[in-house]
């Protein structure tokens, strides 16, 4: 066996040891700074710091049928592909902002193919509320419009940042029933829109084409004063536009 040798670096705290040949930097704890002692911190805007959603995956999605990363069923964040809830599994999350958008998508038949592009969202207004789901286009293409409800929410089990939650298609019915719950319930009751928390959670359903996930959300408790007041706090950065959401489920 090898005799390891240490050799001190002069002019500073760093040490090398050789140790089977390899060169190894031993860091001692003087050299440990804290972020308070750092003198050129970059300026970070806050509206570079973006909102991940909370997405679920199908049979169909790239996670699942490409790499593999993934199963049917569970519920992942889209930005690092962290797992929130396995399927079926119920996680708690506070309200904090709701929207409705309709999704924009062009279609084309190109030969025996549908080739669908992506074309952007539209906040959904009283003006627009009722417009028709599919628009026939003058250069023989199509506008297919979907409502989405998205949800804001904190995770009860870890609430330093915010997740959107997203609900469109067959999982639709279950943003509805989370809307009524922040803004009608919560209201009859004198609860803020994040007074009351729910679970959320994927179920699987049944069709012509076989099985598939829907989302699924429930009543789940009153929050606590300091989770309202944390929601309250993300709730005037996401309406003031300090925060940017991700966008890459609508792609």
């Amino acid at each position: 066996m090898k005799k390891v040798v240490a050799k001190k670096a002069k002019g500073n705290k760093v040490s090398e040891e050789k140790v089977q040949n390899k060169f190894v930097q031993k860091i001692t704890p003087k050299q440990i700074t804290t972020v308070g002692e750092r003198s050129t911190m970059p300026y970070i805007a806050k509206s570079d710091l973006i909102v991940p959603r909370i997405q679920l995956m199908q049979a169909m999605s790239d996670k699942v049928a490409k790499d593999g990363s993934a199963k049917a069923g569970e519920l992942r964040e889209n930005l690092v592909n962290d797992m929130i809830a396995d399927v079926g599994e119920k996680v708690t999350v506070v309200p904090v902002h709701a929207r409705t958008i309709w999704l924009l998508t062009e279609e084309r038949q190109v030969g025996k193919k549908v080739d669908r592009t992506f074309k952007g969202i539209e906040e959904l207004t009283p003006e627009n509320e009722m417009s028709p789901f599919e628009e026939e286009l003058e250069d023989g293409g199509k506008l297919v419009r979907t409502k989405q409800i998205e949800v804001y929410c904190l995770l009860e089990s870890d609430p330093t940042m915010p997740f959107i939650v997203s609900f469109a298609k067959t999982s639709l019915r279950a943003g509805k029933k989370m809307l009524t719950q922040m803004y009608m319930k919560n209201q009859a009751s004198g609860l803020d829109p994040s007074g009351a928390k729910m679970w959320i959670a994927s179920k699987q359903e049944q069709g012509d084409q076989g099985a598939y996930y829907v989302m699924d959300v429930g009543f789940s408790g009153l929050s606590k004063n300091d989770e309202v007041l944390t929601a309250l706090k993300w709730y005037k950065s996401i309406t003031s536009g300090q925060v940017k959401v991700s966008e890459s489920s609508h792609d």
